[in-house]
């Protein structure tokens, strides 16, 4: 039923709410380990169509022992709370929960229609929220969901809300008492704050006990779990499919601090097979399970990696799987990856934890781990992080159009043209000659002094050294470009001048550059870091570094070193699309070489690496690492060596975490 809910959603509603199914046997997971005994009472505050509602009734039903109607009543007319923005969703949730003693006839339902989020102003302000009846034209409210983007404000804060039940039937009200369930469970919704209509944004602004606890960056499911502190009683449950993004980076970091210090983390399940308990979600999500009190250092978070299929998996697979990461049976019978972390762990290490649940094994965790570790016990004192001072954001190529306009792609390899709009056909002393990739009979001519030194794209650079292997920008009109104007994807054609981007290009040169939005793991994909002589143009798919000369070449090696590359697998923000995104916030957490606490022996050393290596072309950085490439080993060799390890050491080392680097390429 969840997933007929879900096909049955307008895409225009599923893109702003981003909606979800769960699958059932996550939901099964989710609820047994959330719910501890037969009578608890439990809410969903986004129901959808009641999957991880109908699991918890199933849970409590087999805690208890015994199915009558009695107990059928009890559960649906007392125990069980479900709340949806979606009427269909709500009147599903209602049918689901029906349908689970056909014979019984219920009173009523805990099922209301309503902005759950607003719950947080009138348990803020009274102890008990009453969910009145429903009675207007459910249905229409679909159309709420339009590009004008108005009517999600008006739903959200209007008549729309109130009590439901599975025929449409008019009920009593029930009420919501503050901080009276022993468990909250639920799949929030992942939506975008940049997808989000403004209108909803202002009421979003208006939860202020919420944004206390979430802060203002988050996206909208962390706002459901800052509903939990008026939910949840102390010592309950909360059991959450939450984007594994809680894990790291800025927008998220006061969630994260409330969640580590006023609840105890019991357990984290990642799908391993899987890209994500819910289905077709763009982000890797994780099931997480804690308590809420206050944890203290000795308490353990059991980390779970679930190796199986889950469309594999049968209900009473689902049951075992509980019981074994419960501590309950010796085995589940399948494949899972179980870890057990100290609570001092997860506090000391609270502004990244994707070292610790990001990576596709424990193994993978254990073997990086103890490799960071000699590292910062070794060498720790000549690295820094990098400074938010010295990253930049590239030339913004927006609004679409700018970019075919401004960048010609150097074709130096086949797959760097997939996106390419102006191809370089040849460079003369004068002039650069060039054309549309889909209109190569027709050549265009430029004046070489118009032209500037850029990156479009990191496809098919196999060198870290990119000084003459560079893209070009355009900066001036050239004979034939308003034909280029008529196919390109620039909407407002009669207003486009190169003006535009000559102004976006003021302040934007650089001499290095780290790739932002890419996949690690393409074919493709040969390095992360990039440095030439010459300043240059990138789009705001890469990162500005803003370092020159000396400093700039000595950590273009170390951000590709595997120094680097292990923390691109840490800090990396998780999707689905297997593309990785650096911002910011991750760059941050990175390590370079504090070049001013080198001796000149040793910055003479590196930069005497880099003229070796400049010229080497590397494989795809899978390769890199599954073959040893001899570029690979001598880049990493030689820097750490020169840094201060010993090459025994390093020669001990760097099978291991290369055999782990390859396994994470693969797997993410």
């Amino acid at each position: 039923m969840g997933r007929l809910f879900h096909d049955l959603l307008p895409p225009e509603t599923r893109r702003i709410l981003a909606a979800f199914y769960t699958n059932p046997i996550a939901a099964d997971i989710l609820a047994g380990l959330s719910i501890q005994r037969w009578y608890d009472k439990v809410i969903d505050p986004a129901c959808g169509s009641g999957t991880l509602l109908v699991a918890s009734y199933k849970v409590k039903e087999k805690k208890k022992g015994c199915h009558s109607q009695k107990v059928h009543r009890k559960f649906v007319e007392k125990d069980i709370t479900g709340l949806d923005l979606m009427p269909f969703a709500a009147h599903l949730t209602a049918v689901n929960l029906s349908s689970q003693s056909i014979k019984t006839t219920t009173e009523k339902l805990r099922v209301g229609i309503m902005d759950s989020l607003s719950l947080s102003k009138k348990l803020y302000k009274k102890e008990t929220c009453k969910i009145s009846s429903f009675t207007k034209e459910v249905q229409s409210t679909f159309n709420s969901f339009n590009p004008r983007q108005v009517s999600l404000y008006k739903y959200s804060t209007s008549y729309s809300s109130g009590a439901v039940t599975a025929d449409g039937k008019k009920y009593a009200q029930f009420k919501i008492k503050r901080r009276s369930f022993d468990a909250c469970i639920a799949n929030p919704p992942f939506s975008d704050r940049e997808k989000m209509p403004d209108s909803y944004l202002s009421v979003l602004r208006s939860y202020n006990t919420l944004t206390e606890i979430c802060g203002s960056q988050v996206n909208l499911w962390g706002y459901f779990f800052a509903l939990c502190e008026y939910l949840v009683k102390n010592g309950g449950y909360i059991g959450f499919v939450i984007p594994i993004n809680i894990f790291r980076g800025k927008a998220t970091e006061k969630i994260r601090e409330h969640l580590i210090k006023n609840y105890t983390i019991e357990y984290i399940i990642k799908a391993g097979k899987n890209v994500a308990f819910s289905e077709n979600a763009r982000f890797r999500d994780i099931l997480l399970i804690a308590r809420k009190k206050e944890p203290h250092d000795w308490d353990k978070v059991r980390f779970v990696i679930l190796n199986e299929n889950l469309h594999e998996l049968t209900f009473r697979d689902a049951e075992n799987i509980v019981k074994y990461i419960k501590g309950e049976t010796f085995t589940a019978g399948k494949d899972l990856d179980v870890i057990d972390y100290d609570y001092k762990l997860i506090k000391d290490n609270n502004d990244n934890l994707m070292p610790l649940f990001g990576l596709s094994n424990t193994l993978s965790g254990n073997v990086l781990g103890e490799f960071q570790s000699i590292i910062k016990k070794k060498i720790g004192h000549i690295l820094r992080k990098l400074k938010r001072t010295e990253i930049k954001e590239g030339f913004h190529a927006s609004p679409a159009g700018i970019s075919q306009m401004a960048f010609i792609t150097n074709k130096f390899g086949n797959n760097r043209l997939k996106h390419a709009f102006l191809v370089l056909k040849d460079d003369k002393k004068d002039f650069t000659y060039f054309y549309i990739k889909n209109w190569p009979e027709k050549v265009f001519k430029t004046k070489k002094d118009d032209l500037r030194p850029a990156l479009r794209t990191i496809t098919d650079i196999n060198r870290f050294d990119i000084t003459e292997t560079m893209d070009y920008i355009i900066s001036k009109e050239f004979e034939g470009w308003r034909n280029v104007l008529k196919l390109s994807k620039f909407k407002k054609k009669d207003r486009f001048t190169y003006k535009i981007i000559k102004d976006k290009m003021k302040n934007k040169w650089t001499n290095m550059v780290t790739a932002r939005r890419f996949r690690p793991n393409s074919k493709n994909t040969s390095l992360f870091a990039f440095y030439s002589d010459k300043k240059f143009v990138a789009p705001h798919t890469f990162k500005y570094i803003l370092m020159e000369g000396t400093d700039a070449k000595i950590n273009t090696l170390c951000l590709n070193s595997v120094l680097g590359i292990i923390n691109l697998l840490l800090l990396r923000e998780q999707t689905t699309e297997a593309y990785t995104d650096i911002m910011e916030s991750d760059l941050i957490l990175f390590d370079v070489v504090n070049t001013e606490l080198l001796t000149e022996e040793q910055i003479l050393q590196l930069l005497e690496l880099y003229d070796e290596l400049k010229q080497y072309e590397f494989p795809s950085l899978i390769d890199q690492f599954e073959k040893e490439c001899e570029e690979r080993v001598k880049l990493d060799t030689k820097f750490l060596e020169i840094l201060g390890l010993k090459r025994e050491l390093i020669g001990e080392l760097l099978p291991r975490v290369y055999r782990c680097i390859t396994k994470e390429l693969k797997t993410n």
